[in-house]
């Protein structure tokens, strides 16, 4: 285990994880961290607060990355149409 130093602000809840002791701003990212860090140490409720937050990444992910190809798709093919009208 590395010894790494976090910078907390003062008055804000902090979520520490019980097993490497990482502090996190939000229930959500501490049951992330558990159930991809320490997954084969969680009980039957942590498992099931780290499914339950997985499901509820994976969809503005999903959209995230359809934009993301659009965007790439319609730069190259903008990008062809300005090479083959100049060239």
């Amino acid at each position: 285990m590395t010894s790494e130093t976090y910078d907390i602000p003062p008055g804000e809840p902090v979520y520490e994880c019980p097993y490497c002791g990482r502090p996190f701003p939000e229930e959500r990212l501490l049951a992330l961290h558990r159930g991809l860090d320490h997954l084969d140490r969680l009980d039957d409720e942590e498992r099931s607060a780290f499914e339950s937050a997985y499901e509820a990444e994976a969809e503005p992910l999903k959209r995230y990355r359809i934009a993301a190809v659009g965007v790439l798709v319609v730069l190259y093919f903008g990008l062809l149409m300005a090479f083959a009208l100049l060239g």
